[in-house]
């Protein structure tokens, strides 16, 4: 062991082993002495002061929890607390049966989770926008039902003016279906182009919540608009409110929320090597979600990268939740943003403790301050200390719920419509010229005939 104690009134030197984790233990001094700060950091110190001994901290080579071999060894700070080259560690590490079996653990310190963050999303003018109240099934059945109306409306008509063009007696004053006199109707040459003309711009005029310009007579084509009138109304209600309400309180599609989204995509992972969640990872049964996530897991110890690429929104970061927290904590404290976001879904939860090697006497020593701390709520306090912007980023509840705050409308909000609109005008152009082609056609055939 690397203690020390030279006489009894004189302060234990304890060398407790680093590594650093975010937020409980930070290094911001990369050589010995090492400047060490965060939540551990500080528990460290009301420990020392009430033991009354000093701290000598070390780093591994490798600077890694470390993993088993297969010759039952370790590596990197698991391998010099198994051999006893330290007193104890000076950061918190999760719980598993296999380094319970090689270290002793003290009492947990915090709980914490393994949980998925990305970049937070923004809103964007969408070009779709105006279709997005309604689904694609949506649209496509009430197309469908558009056309059903107006092929039944169509009939209809058709049906009437047969009737009303058989030969019998009437009145003058009788109409027809339209209010257009039953003997214009006997002599007109276009009476199906006419009725199919009536009815498009019947049911469009309807369904767009325009005046109609005349009402049709008869019983059965009362029952058909009276069903179309309602019918049009409830669509175009629902539609406007649910503009209405998309524009007013809009939300955002997340590209994940869980793991399983996660595999379906192809955004890259960072997994922090050598810790516990790096293990479940490696050893994921062929098949599972987590075995899925090797193929596009992004392993290395690069934290300064990791962050930088989650900020930018190249990678995703499969780690623990105070670890993301301080992330976005420290993102807020400089830019008063919230870049990021975390998932609904929690993969695991685990304890966290402090380290010994086996039989260490010194575990017995801290335990008590350690749940003293706890039971008081110091340990929360300290690390939520940590972690305090984060929190003003997640109050609202989970940081998967978009912030709902209102969007300037852009031009680009409005290029759908436009499209729409002239979309429309080069068809009249068509029609147009169409007309005037076919309006010419018959002059000119008279023409040759003199």
């Amino acid at each position: 062991m690397a203690s020390k104690m030279a006489g009894i009134h004189e302060r234990m030197m304890v060398t407790t082993l680093l590594v650093q984790w975010f937020p409980f233990t930070l290094i911001s001094v990369t050589g010995p002495p090492y400047k060490v700060t965060g939540a551990i950091a500080q528990v460290m110190e009301i420990v020392a002061h009430k033991l009354n001994f000093c701290i000598e901290y070390v780093v591994p080579e490798d600077k890694l929890f470390g993993s088993q071999l297969p010759n039952s060894s370790w590596t990197g700070l698991m391998g010099q607390l198994t051999r006893g080259e330290v007193d104890m560690t000076g950061v918190v590490m999760s719980l598993s049966d296999e380094r319970n079996q090689a270290i002793d653990f003290s009492v947990p310190l915090y709980m914490d989770a393994s949980k998925l963050a990305y970049k937070r999303p923004v809103l964007e003018s969408d070009i779709t926008g105006f279709v997005k109240p309604y689904t694609n099934r949506m649209w496509m059945l009430l197309v469908l039902t558009v056309v059903g109306v107006l092929v039944a409306t169509f009939t209809l008509i058709q049906c009437r003016h047969r009737l009303l063009s058989r030969p019998r007696s009437r009145s003058i004053n009788e109409s027809d279906s339209w209010g257009v006199l039953a003997g214009e109707i006997r002599h007109s040459d276009n009476t199906v182009t006419n009725a199919w003309w009536t009815s498009n711009v019947w049911i469009l005029t309807t369904l767009l919540a325009q005046a109609l310009p005349r009402w049709p007579q008869g019983d059965s084509l009362r029952v058909m608009t009276g069903v179309w009138l309602l019918m049009a109304f409830i669509v175009g209600t629902v539609y406007r409110s649910n503009l209405k309400a998309m524009l007013i309180l809009p939300r955002l599609k997340l590209p994940f929320n869980n793991l399983e989204e996660l595999v379906d995509t192809d955004i890259p992972c960072f997994v922090n090597l050598g810790t516990a969640l790096y293990r479940y990872v490696e050893t994921a049964k062929p098949g599972s979600t987590l075995y899925k996530l090797k193929r596009q897991a992004v392993i290395h110890t690069n934290l300064p990268l990791a962050v930088k690429n989650l900020l930018v929104g190249t990678e995703a970061a499969f780690s623990t939740e105070n670890g993301i927290l301080f992330i976005i904590h420290s993102h807020f404290a400089q830019t008063k943003t919230c870049p990021l976001y975390l998932t609904d879904e929690t993969f695991y939860t685990t304890s966290v403790s402090l380290a010994f090697p086996k039989g260490s006497n010194l575990r017995q020593k801290i335990d008590p301050i350690v749940q003293n701390l706890n039971q008081f709520g110091i340990l929360n306090r300290l690390l939520m200390n940590g972690v305090r912007h984060a929190r003003e980023c997640l109050k609202s509840g989970s940081s998967a719920k978009q912030n709902n705050s209102l969007r300037p409308l852009e031009l680009g909000d409005f290029y759908g419509v436009f499209s729409v609109y002239a979309g429309g005008i080069l068809l009249a152009g068509i029609v147009f010229l169409l007309e005037q082609i076919r309006r010419t056609q018959p002059r000119t055939a008279s023409h040759e005939l003199h």
